[in-house]
């Protein structure tokens, strides 16, 4: 499991100014919270905290303020602005290493699809999937090997086995599938619909024809 070290600054809640004036300087706000103390309002560098956010890897925060106390925590929720998307607000979680914590780990997908030579697309559905574990065996990622899937195969989670590990999602929630290809209609060519509806009116017209006749 990664671990890094985030460095933060106390801040006081309440005053929005404040709240404005940090973010111009580059500064997002938020609240560390853990049962046994009371909640920790700071300021982390937004650069920093996007390092974090963007990784492809689940990651242990040490959250270090300038008192030199650290509190190890993973991200519990980010908020972000609606039109820029930068992330305006942050939540940690503080862990203990003998308490199981509720984390989402990343699913990366390992290999090619054996239906991919016949035209089969790949479906990725659940890129991140919630597990419940101690925090020295969250897993940095989930690797899923999708080498052997045929066009029409998926994988659920139940078919994912990871040791000390529990998953919080629908056992039956597909993470990846590989589907058919797409079948492209060129403009004023008949789509097997409109060929199978002319078919009979032909049929018809003959049977008449041979009526008259």
């Amino acid at each position: 499991m990664q671990e890094i070290v985030l460095k933060a600054e106390y801040r006081k809640l309440g005053d929005a100014h404040s709240l404005k004036e940090a973010r111009k300087k580059g500064l997002v706000p938020g609240i560390f919270y853990r049962k046994d103390i009371e909640n920790i309002p700071f300021y982390v560098k937004d650069l920093s905290l996007k390092n974090i956010i963007y990784s492809v890897s689940a990651t242990i925060v040490n959250l270090m303020f300038p008192d030199n106390k650290q509190y190890p925590s993973v991200v519990k929720e980010v908020q972000y602005d609606p039109i820029t998307d930068q992330p305006i607000h942050v939540d940690f979680l503080g862990i203990f290493e003998d308490k199981p914590i509720i984390v989402e780990v990343p699913v990366i997908l390992s290999g090619t699809p054996a239906g991919q030579k016949d035209g089969g697309l790949t479906q990725h559905l659940l890129h991140k999937l919630k597990v419940e574990c101690l925090p020295k065996y969250i897993p940095q990622s989930i690797t899923v090997d999708i080498s052997p899937l045929n066009i029409g195969d998926s994988i659920h989670i139940k078919d994912i086995k990871i040791e000390n590990v529990t998953f919080r999602e629908r056992e039956d929630a597909t993470v990846v599938a590989v589907i058919p290809p797409t079948v492209e209609v060129k403009p004023g060519q008949p789509t097997e619909a409109a060929t199978e509806t002319a078919e009979p009116e032909v049929v018809a017209s003959k049977g008449k024809k041979e009526e008259e006749e």
